[in-house]
């Protein structure tokens, strides 16, 4: 995450009159993930919510991914939100009640090409987000994961359309990939997201919500 980018937000929050704290945290390495929870213990007295959301993609045929690339992806992806919900939950018993919400991908459900890496850990945190569902559903802790597709105004996306030849034309190849023929947004993303986080869900825990514009209900062949 850029420190930059992750400053301005919580100026924002406060701007708000909320309350906000940025601990730079490699999620990763299990002292910091540790760390970075104790601290948010310390300072706002407890935890409600845990959204696992920090994740990378790199494009790569499988017999061309290196064992690096493939640890740093599956390390990022997956156990980065292990380590946040193994950590986190604790103080969710305690509480006896708690969220935690996924951000998985539509390349978890369905796989694509040049993405194997990524679809394996978005797959594997698919798994996890059910696994913890049913260890943790008698504290009243609930575990969901939203599955999006392709996402405007997100740094992941701009990174892939900004390495093509033609941004423009991939960027209308992938909405035109989709049944509603566009890209989602990231505050569209992040509605299904409130609602995950609030009582109005209060009987959800285990599922995956896809939120693709369709993508993953007619299973296009994609390669990026």
């Amino acid at each position: 995450m850029d420190p930059t980018w992750s400053h301005e937000t919580v100026s924002m929050v406060k701007k708000l009159g909320g309350k906000a704290l940025f601990i730079e945290t490699d999620i990763r390495k299990e002292a910091q993930v540790e760390r970075a929870v104790d601290q948010t213990v310390k300072v706002f007295g407890r935890i409600d919510i845990l959204v696992n959301n920090a994740g990378i993609a790199r494009t790569a045929k499988i017999i061309e991914t290196s064992e690096t690339l493939w640890d740093d992806i599956i390390d990022t992806n997956l156990k980065g939100a292990f380590l946040m919900s193994k950590h986190v939950i604790p103080h969710f018993i305690r509480a006896n009640r708690g969220v935690i919400i996924n951000t998985a991908s539509d390349a978890g459900i369905v796989g694509f090409a040049n993405l194997g890496a990524y679809c394996a850990s978005k797959g594997g945190l698919i798994q996890l987000t059910r696994a913890l569902a049913i260890e943790y559903g008698d504290h009243n802790i609930r575990v969901n994961a939203v599955a999006p597709t392709s996402t405007l105004h997100t740094r992941m996306l701009d990174r892939l359309l900004n390495a093509a030849p033609d941004r423009d034309k991939l960027h209308k190849a992938l909405a035109d990939s989709h049944p509603l023929k566009r890209l989602g947004t990231a505050e569209e993303i992040a509605e299904l997201m409130l609602y995950l986080a609030g009582d109005r869900s209060a009987y959800v825990t285990g599922a995956v919500f896809s939120i693709d514009g369709g993508i993953t209900a007619a299973c296009p062949v994609a390669s990026f």
